[in-house]
């Protein structure tokens, strides 16, 4: 299984995000059928800038592109614009005025329901990015670079810009403008963002070339260069996502990219055995992308593709790169019309003899659970092909073995597919249920308690699972107390005018040894016990009253849900075992104090500025996402993608208020690049807080980061999403805690 880095930061409560519950696929109704165009954009030669480097690559891809979409989709020669090479006929030649011209020609036709492929291969590279008044003039860019294509008459760099360069800002206007005219559109980027030349032996045809072009060779300066800070060259690119959203249009974008900003997209002779002449280069990711869909089984949705593509990165070059990243609306079927609104189910490999399963723990995986196992069209239950029993679990990953369930013998040998998935039959909950002690007042009415013990009884069972009821207040960590106004307001300082369910918490679930530090004038540690902590208020209705006496269950059955999560997060982060490599990954919470300044410090303070940092000061690349825990048990993705050695992500400044105290703090999970073709994804465990209505967000930010950015550079490749990979490496956690309290005076 694969190694997953946990850096854990806990401090003052807030209340960030919103609920997102991870649920097995959903078709919806096939959407509008309309016209199909293409736009193929193939760069083999550079007349303007003898600098860079031909490709042979490119003349290869869009004729195997060209013969996918008319024999496997149905596309006519006249629905598919080429622009290819440098011919005689101008109109033809991939020159920037061409490629604009295609797309806005593309944008004028696009209508509701119209399926566009656009496929872009040839050389890319890196730019500064404008400068006014020494501040970058896009914020967005972490690294002040620009991703850049090169059309067929760029030219060298001419002290402001590459003339004639495609800017990712410019595919992301054309590409959202079809999107917004209803259109489903798929772009593939088979370029380089970053990286290193391959350069091959003198007088040797290389066996790989990559499609990158170094900036010095274009003249442009150095990224220090410009910024005077922070770290020279291409591995200090930190990524962006390009996010699958819902349009009123009802359209869609899927984007493919043939390697993160930080490596090379290879082109080489395909099958591997062809002999080194021009007829025989390929693009890798255009290649292999053709080659999945010729399989047997063809992919139904583009996040099956994506899954064929990285089996056939896996099989084919291991763990050498690149890492191609796969973004957007996954689930639109391959140039087609249906969609599956999420993910079904969960990817699992036969591997070294065990089946290894892509979810874990944190996703409900845990051991002595009992998995079906589907092909991606059908999950139903009686089209089980079999089942698993899941017999260890990590973070993020689970190993399985074939087990008898639901009447159906034991399947010995499972004939796995690379769409097989799996999905939850029997969870094994274990000690992981909330352990919540219910308490009515003597003095509140019984038909009052009926109604609370009523509404507990109703929440659904699969709900109802993730706890169970303690006699003894001693021995639960939750109550729910049902209080009259005289109780409310001496035990919990609450001015309430009827009888009031309060759900809170009976003990400090993280352990206060992670909070300790060394108390000084400036930064005194306090018992956790001074806490007011984060709780929900439920008003008890009239037993009359079947609306609200349904509202109080809905709210009772989401406070569970919210609660089980939080709580089984830090569970699985406090439990996994070991630290990132020494020289890693680091996570750092700077404060100013009476102008001293402190690193992680235990406890934080209303009014305080905070600065958090990640850096990845190691050799490796890391997928890295980056949860933040608030007290009121909200759960919000901060920060998502790929961190390049050298890399970091730029710092996230927010002001402590006095809005609420608590234990809060930050989970980074962390896999190397090398071992996970494709990020692990967390984000399903987002869900806003528990708190009551008056309680607000502790830690508000004050500037746009990467840990709260949704970008949508639709060519950057950059931050990525879709289903992990298993790899023979174990998880691990780092730690990182401090508590809020109410100004310090």
């Amino acid at each position: 299984m694969h190694r997953v880095v946990v850096l854990l930061s806990l401090f003052g409560c807030v209340s960030l995000g919103a609920s997102n519950v991870h649920l097995h696929g959903a078709e919806t109704p096939p959407m509008t059928v309309g016209s199909r165009r293409a736009l193929l954009v193939g760069c083999t030669s550079y007349p303007a800038c003898q600098s860079i480097r031909s490709l042979k690559g490119p003349a290869n891809d869009l004729p195997l592109f060209k013969a996918m979409l008319k024999e496997q989709f149905g596309f006519q020669e006249d629905d598919i614009t080429t622009l290819l090479g440098w011919e005689s006929d101008t109109s033809t030649r991939p020159t920037r005025a061409n490629i604009v011209r295609g797309f806005e020609r593309l944008i004028a036709d696009a209508k509701a329901g119209d399926q566009i492929v656009i496929l872009i291969s040839g050389h890319g590279t890196q730019v500064p990015v404008p400068q006014t008044g020494g501040r970058t003039t896009d914020p967005s860019e972490d690294d002040d670079l620009n991703e850049v294509y090169l059309p067929a008459d760029v030219e060298a760099w001419d002290g402001q810009k590459l003339p004639n360069a495609i800017v990712d800002d410019e595919f992301e206007t054309w590409l959202n403008a079809l999107a917004d005219k209803g259109a489903h559109v798929w772009v593939t980027f088979d370029t380089c963002h970053s990286g290193t030349m391959t350069r091959a032996i003198e007088g040797e045809a290389p066996a790989e070339v990559s499609r990158m072009v170094l900036p010095d060779e274009l003249k442009i300066p150095a990224p220090a260069d410009r910024r005077g800070t922070g770290p020279s060259g291409q591995d200090d690119k930190v990524s962006a996502r390009v996010p699958a959203k819902r349009r009123e249009s009802g359209g869609t974008l899927t984007a493919f990219f043939a390697a993160q900003s930080f490596e090379e997209a290879p082109e080489l002779p395909r099958p591997a055995d062809a002999a080194r002449v021009p007829g025989n280069y390929f693009g890798l990711f255009t290649y292999s992308l053709v080659k999945a869909m010729q399989r047997p089984n063809k992919p139904n949705s583009y996040r099956d593709l994506s899954q064929s593509i990285l089996n056939l990165y896996c099989s084919e070059r291991g763990a050498r790169g690149p890492t191609p990243v796969f973004e957007g609306d996954l689930g639109q079927q391959v140039v087609g019309t249906r969609k599956w609104d999420h993910e079904i189910g969960y990817g699992v490999r036969l591997r070294n003899g065990q089946y290894q399963i892509n979810a874990g723990e944190l996703h409900g995986f845990t051991p002595g659970s009992v998995l079906r196992v589907h092909d991606s069209g059908d999950v139903e239950p009686e089209s089980a092909q079999g089942y698993l029993k899941v017999v260890s679990a990590t973070a993020s990953n689970s190993v399985g073995v074939p087990c008898a369930a639901d009447g159906q013998s034991v399947v010995t040998a499972l004939q796995l597919l690379e769409t097989s998935r799996c999905l939850m039959s029997t969870r094994n909950l274990g000690d992981t249920r909330i352990k919540l002690h219910l308490r009515i007042d003597d003095t509140v009415a019984s038909s009052t308690a009926e109604s609370l013990r009523g509404a507990v009884n109703r929440i659904p069972p699969a709900s109802r699972d993730l706890f169970v009821l303690h006699p003894e207040a001693s021995s639960a960590d939750w109550i729910l107390h049902l209080v009259s106004p005289t109780t409310a307001k001496e035990d919990y300082r609450l001015e309430v005018q009827e009888p009031t369910g309060i759900l809170s918490p009976l003990s400090n679930r993280i352990p206060e040894a992670r909070l300790k530090g060394e108390a000084t004038a400036k930064r005194p540690s306090l018992p956790l016990a001074t806490l007011q902590p984060a709780r929900a208020i439920r008003p008890i209705p009239s037993s009359s009253d079947a609306r609200e006496l349904e509202r109080l269950t809905d709210q009772l059955t989401d406070d569970v849900r919210k609660i089980f999560i939080w709580q089984n997060v830090w569970r699985v982060a406090e439990g996994v075992n070991g630290e990132a490599p020494a020289g890693d990954l680091t996570l750092t919470v700077k404060v100013e104090r009476e102008g001293e300044e402190i690193l992680n410090p235990p406890q934080l303070y209303a009014g305080e500025s905070v600065e958090v940092q990640l850096r990845n000061e190691g050799v490796r690349h890391w997928w890295v996402s980056c949860l933040f825990l608030g007290s009121d048990l909200s759960i919000t993705q901060w920060a998502s993608g790929s961190l390049p050695r050298g890399g970091q992500f730029r710092p996230q400044i927010a002001t402590v208020n006095s809005d609420s105290e608590g234990v809060e703090g930050f989970v980074v999970f962390a896999s190397p690049v090398t071992t996970e073709r494709e990020e692990p994804k967390y984000e399903f465990l987002e869900q806003g807080g528990m708190a009551d209505l008056e309680r607000t967000r502790a830690l508000k930010g004050e500037s746009t980061s990467p840990f709260g950015q949704l970008m949508e550079t639709a060519s950057s490749g950059k931050e990525t999403r879709g289903l992990s990979r298993t790899s023979a490496e174990q998880p691990s956690v780092m730690l990182r805690s401090w508590v809020t309290r109410a100004p310090l005076r």
